[in-house]
């Protein structure tokens, strides 16, 4: 019994060694999408018809871009807006986060105006409370060109490890092209 309780405490410990925090940052520059990131690990690309979120009855194409590492996710999605959502890009950028805060279900802990490239976007923090502990939402919002941009990294159970690799990702998040008259090159 004694020997079965080593065996199973060493093949833990193997086990948990194989999944330590070593994160395989990767520059993936995607020009269909019109940007770049760092990504810890293999990207997996994914096209879906979904219902907009401002008029139900019509269908957009989003694109989204993820790795998942242990409890960590990485996103970077984007899709086309029609000239309604292009009109007033400021309250478009608050209705998204609204929906985000609702869809979540946690805890706005930071949300302010920022700008990438020229571009306007939104900073935006959340927790909410998951099986595995505390989790983290964070996410930069932009209105680029004619699409919308939602770079996130969720986090669960509080590692500070895997928080600062949610920043180093979404600090990383470019614009091949920058705003014509933001005077900022690539």
């Amino acid at each position: 019994m004694k020997h079965l309780m080593y065996l199973t405490i060493s093949a833990l410990l193997i086990l948990t060694a194989g999944c330590g925090e070593e994160f395989e940052w990767r520059e993936f520059e995607f020009p269909e999408g019109g940007f770049k990131a760092l990504m810890p690990g293999e990207v997996r690309v994914e096209t879906h018809e979904v219902a907009s979120l401002v008029d139900t009855s019509r269908t957009i194409t989003l694109t989204s871009l993820d790795v998942q590492f242990m409890q960590a996710l990485f996103i970077v999605s984007y899709n086309r807006l029609d000239s309604t959502e292009l009109a007033d890009p400021e309250e478009f950028l608050k209705q998204t986060r609204d929906r985000a805060v609702q869809a979540s279900d946690g805890k706005l802990i930071e949300d302010r105006e920022i700008t990438l490239q020229g571009y306007p976007g939104r900073k935006i923090h959340l927790q909410r409370q998951g099986f595995l502990g505390q989790g983290n939402y964070y996410a930069r919002i932009f209105i680029a060109h004619d699409r919308i941009y939602q770079v996130v990294a969720s986090t669960m159970g509080g590692r500070r490890s895997l928080e600062e690799a949610a920043k180093r990702f979404l600090n990383s998040f470019k614009f091949l092209q920058a705003k014509p008259d933001s005077g900022q090159g690539r």
